[in-house]
């Protein structure tokens, strides 16, 4: 019965442990990883890499948060029926914004340490990440998000002027940027993915939530500015930060034009063979689900909604030009609305 019980530990031991190794860039040694990770010496990695010594529960959870590993890929059924999930929500004290972004660059970081990897973004709304390229805009959907989504107390009373925000909370939201930018992949959108940000601008506007007005049209310049980078991306179908020249070495990006469905901002994150979920809800907070029959599922439902959307990066200029075209008409509206 022991026997059984260690071969069974040393089997489980054996496919996390490769599982680790796909983590880790080819680069790198998976005992010298092992080792620093878990302040061992080399042979007592070793020892465990070879199962001459089990794993211990705290090394396990240790090495899976590390490398962005989910346990539940170890011992879940092929017939699972149920799917676990992490959360963690945002508040003003256990999960403030600034642990939030810190938590989706771990993510990101993570995800780049794999040398095979892609992103599916199903954007409903504009990918949040795309407004730390500007600051002005950064901190206007930071206020948004604080004020009316979240509602947090402190924001009761307070408008949106310039310099609001802190350095340090867009400066982590850029590196989440930067580190997105570095994930080949592809997007998802439809016409109505610009008009919630336009929609927040003139609300914002009529109800006074201006130090000064001016920066309601402001906004909208950097809006429309935020959107030909992302137009010049499509066009150059390389992903690149603003003010960035794109060559050939930039990292992948395919544009996708849905006319008939409305996507709910989940992002699909496939590393090597591992798919993991980031399934957005409550505008902000999201599920990270690793379970492998749902995001299997996930992903032919994204893939199948790409064969039956338009892709308009780097190919079909004519409707990519047609969709911006659509895109700037509503930034247009926008302007007259303000007056």
């Amino acid at each position: 019965m022991l026997n059984d019980k260690h071969t069974n530990q040393i089997s489980m031991q054996t496919k996390f442990l490769q599982m680790l190794k796909e983590r880790i860039p080819e680069n790198l040694s998976l005992v010298d990883e092992i080792a620093e990770t878990l302040d061992l010496s080399i042979d007592s990695a070793y020892r465990r890499i070879r199962g001459e010594k089990v794993l211990l529960l705290d090394e396990v959870v240790k090495l899976a948060q590390t490398y962005g590993i989910s346990l539940e890929t170890l011992s879940s059924p092929t017939t699972n029926e149920s799917v676990t999930f992490s959360f963690k929500s945002l508040n003003e004290e256990t999960f403030t914004f600034e642990e939030y972004l810190n938590s989706q660059l771990n993510h990101f970081s993570i995800i780049n340490r794999v040398k095979n990897k892609e992103i599916i973004y199903a954007a409903k709304d504009l990918p949040a990440f795309y407004y730390y390229n500007i600051k002005e805009l950064a901190t206007f959907k930071l206020l948004v998000w604080k004020k009316s989504i979240m509602g947090l107390k402190s924001y009761e009373d307070v408008k949106y002027s310039v310099d609001m925000e802190s350095d340090e909370l867009l400066e982590i939201g850029k590196k989440c940027l930067e580190e997105y930018c570095k994930i080949p992949g592809s997007e998802l959108w439809n016409e109505e993915s610009v008009n919630s940000t336009l929609r927040q601008i003139e609300v914002y506007f009529e109800m006074g939530y201006f130090e000064n007005p001016s920066d309601a049209h402001m906004l909208v310049d950097k809006f429309e500015l935020m959107i030909k980078h992302i137009q010049k991306q499509a066009e150059k179908g390389k992903k690149f930060m603003l003010g960035e020249t794109p060559n050939d070495f930039q990292i992948d990006y395919q544009m996708y034009y849905n006319e008939v469905v409305l996507c709910d901002n989940s992002i699909l994150v496939s590393i090597e063979s591992e798919k993991m979920l980031f399934l957005t809800h409550n505008t902000l907070n999201y599920l990270f689900i690793n379970n492998k029959e749902y995001c299997e599922l996930t992903y032919k439902w994204m893939k199948n909604l790409q064969k039956r959307s338009t892709l308009i990066s780097s190919v079909s200029e004519k409707l990519r030009n047609q969709f911006f075209a659509l895109v700037d008409k509503k930034i247009q509206q926008t302007r007259e609305k303000l007056g």
